[in-house]
């Protein structure tokens, strides 16, 4: 993959998580919540570990972006066919590694995929309209979050809606 940026090859492989992921993929979690001045923390970091250890990672198909080692990106995604994040490490956004990611979850579910995202993380918004995704519903924060969301779903080009 070309990086935008720097114009420089980044080679990458996408793959399940194992075991072994957990901490990193926890840290892209909080480290975003961190760099997101909207973004309420409203579970501590160990909550967060703990969430993702006894639910995401125990119930769910997790991927992840492989660089060298390294852990830049990563999707979980539940048996029904909803994508429940989708995190980057902010120096490898707009490198194709969620691009690469949300293609993996196509394919998981070929006949179609959905996703909350907030309003406010208006790049996520356009990221996902740009793979195809529409706006299904809106609301005005019913979250833990208390944040207006917007609820999109994909389906492959030719189906029905």
């Amino acid at each position: 993959m070309r990086n935008k940026a720097s114009g420089k090859t980044m080679e990458f492989t996408i793959r399940r998580a194992d075991p072994g992921d957990l901490g990193e993929c926890v840290a892209i979690f909080n480290d975003w919540i961190e760099e997101t001045n909207w973004m309420p923390r409203i579970h501590a970091h160990e909550d967060v570990m703990e969430h993702y250890r006894n639910t995401v990672f125990a119930k769910q198909r997790v991927f992840v972006a492989d660089r060298a080692n390294e852990i830049p990106a990563m999707l979980c995604l539940s048996d029904e066919a909803y994508i429940t994040a989708l995190y980057v490490k902010s120096k490898y956004r707009s490198c194709g590694l969620g691009k690469a990611l949300l293609n993996t979850a196509k394919k998981q579910f070929p006949g179609g995929l959905h996703l909350w995202t907030f309003k406010a993380n208006t790049e996520a918004q356009k990221f996902y309209r740009r793979e195809g995704f529409q706006t299904m519903r809106e609301t005005d924060g019913d979250n833990e979050e208390n944040l207006p969301d917007i609820l999109f779903h994909w389906r492959p080009a030719g189906e029905a809606k």
